[in-house]
């Protein structure tokens, strides 16, 4: 199995083959996603998850390398982790901020977080440099220029990407109402 796991000519059932892809790639992975976890993201789980994320792909025994796409499915699930621990956050951060000039009401915290991730959700459509831009824009209050030079892009393009999450949000939250 390994780095270029071939369909053996006598193809095993998706469960056989999914049991040896975890024990060859299981230990693999956990060191993997030690050596790049995000904040907040246990190895363990990453790499649990991501095997159970194995069970829906519909091309599951047609990979060739499977450790690539062990990879893919684990960062994408660190990244979401990271997202959602940003977004809590953020959110718990402006709490405290209102709750220093006024108490907000249950559903008021709960539309917020809910709009959040309504947010969080369209952003996943789009490129990261967009995210970026998003976040740094929204969140930080950077101009297009500082966020141009982050990126290594023109402000244009980072007028484009923040057109793109705003097309992205009202998709989603609009597609919600």
């Amino acid at each position: 199995m390994g780095n270029t796991a071939a369909k053996p000519s006598n193809t095993p059932s998706r469960g056989l083959f999914l049991d040896r892809m975890f024990r060859s790639d299981y230990d693999w992975l956990v060191s993997s996603v030690r050596r790049h976890a995000f904040r907040g993201s246990d190895p363990e789980d990453v790499a649990s998850e991501t095997f159970f994320q194995c069970l829906h792909l519909p091309n599951l025994l047609d990979l060739r390398d499977t450790r690539a796409m062990l990879v893919t499915i684990a960062k994408r699930l660190m990244w979401r982790s990271a997202r959602k621990h940003e977004i809590e956050a953020a959110c718990i951060a402006e709490m405290v901020h209102t709750a220093a000039h006024s108490q907000p009401s249950e559903e008021d915290r709960y539309a917020a977080v809910a709009l959040l991730a309504q947010i969080d959700e369209a952003l996943e459509s789009c490129s990261a440099n967009a995210r970026i831009a998003f976040v740094r824009w929204h969140v930080d209050g950077c101009g297009h220029a500082e966020i141009a030079q982050e990126l290594g892009v023109s402000a244009s393009m980072v007028r484009k990407y923040l057109a793109s999450t705003l097309l992205a949000c009202h998709s989603v939250i609009g597609a919600s109402r």
